[in-house]
């Protein structure tokens, strides 16, 4: 038996409903991304300072190799002294950057996976909804086809009926006259 259109209509209207829900569920994620990618930037960022805290260094300890040979010993104590001093405290540094870097790209992780799995449940929503508004159309269309074979018939009753009384009437009148 075929179900009222207008049930049809109205639970197309709550599955419309539930698919804008859906899309503003999404439309969070991607904010969500967003903020992510800016956090990964941040850190990204904090990485090359290092590397050009790191390179300067590394041209210090140039420029020392070429002062030992220009210099005695009690000088180049002195400096690399000075120099283990700046590479101790740039270690400390590193490492406690390393871990709050690290602890944040855990974080984002953590939030993409969760994020991910969101994202997945809502596109299989989506899909189910497709697949049965799909449904809802191809039922509209056999309701369609039903009310216009009913109402074919309808008319062709109508029809045959006018013809029926049309013939009993020529009937009455000729007879009447004869």
């Amino acid at each position: 038996m075929a179900k009222d259109p207008r049930d049809s209509f109205l639970q197309a209207e709550e599955e419309a409903h539930c698919l804008v829900e859906v899309l503003k569920q999404l439309k969070h994620e991607v904010e969500s991304y967003k903020t992510a990618h800016e956090a990964l930037d941040q850190a990204a960022m904090g990485i090359s300072e290092l590397t050009t805290r790191c390179a300067r260094i590394a041209e210090q300890l140039g420029g020392l190799a070429e002062t030992l040979r220009s210099i005695g010993t009690p000088e180049l104590l002195h400096r690399m002294e000075v120099i283990r001093g700046e590479l101790i405290t740039l270690r400390q540094e590193i490492k406690q950057q390393h871990e709050a870097y690290h602890q944040e790209i855990r974080s984002v992780q953590e939030g993409l996976g969760a994020q991910v799995a969101g994202v997945k449940t809502l596109v299989t929503t989506v899909r189910n909804l497709v697949e049965y508004a799909k449904g809802l159309k191809e039922e509209t269309a056999g309701v369609k086809t039903l009310v216009t074979t009913v109402r074919n018939l309808v008319l062709g009753c109508i029809g045959l009926s006018l013809i029926t009384l049309g013939l009993l009437a020529w009937l009455v009148l000729t007879l009447g006259r004869g």
